[in-house]
């Protein structure tokens, strides 16, 4: 999934910090770029998030891939170029060798989004991803 498809989707950092002090900790420290001394010392916490959101690139992309959260997301081709010393995708060339997922509209994922794709990625109130 190209980045900058990943990047037309927000989420509400307080639906997605609910349960996890740990992931409030990396979205103060990363998304909102605070200091990590600060967030190690309890200076913010997760009522710091309340009213935020961000893109979370690599949340998209797994959830794109791998649930019915995006019912738009399609698979299409593409080609990687380089262009201006950076690689990108290209849909131009004929030799599309890689599949990618697309999607095109803009959302923000609030609180009752989150909820119903931790649904759609859990057996009996655990989280597939987390299953061993």
């Amino acid at each position: 999934m190209p980045t900058d498809t990943t990047r037309l989707v927000s989420y509400s950092f307080p639906a997605l910090c609910r349960d996890s002090p740990d992931l409030a900790r990396r979205f103060l420290g990363f998304n909102c770029r605070f200091d990590a001394i600060d967030v190690a010392s309890g200076k913010y916490t997760a009522e710091t998030l309340v009213g935020r959101s961000s893109a979370v690139p690599d949340l998209t992309a797994f959830l794109a891939a791998f649930s019915s959260v995006f019912p738009d997301v399609k698979l299409s081709s593409a080609d990687v170029i380089e262009q201006q010393g950076q690689l990108k995708l290209s849909k131009d060339r004929e030799n599309k060798k890689l599949s990618v997922l697309e999607m095109t509209e803009t959302r923000k994922l609030e609180d009752h989004d989150i909820e119903d794709a931790w649904s759609k990625l859990s057996v009996e109130g655990e989280l597939l991803c987390l299953r061993r």
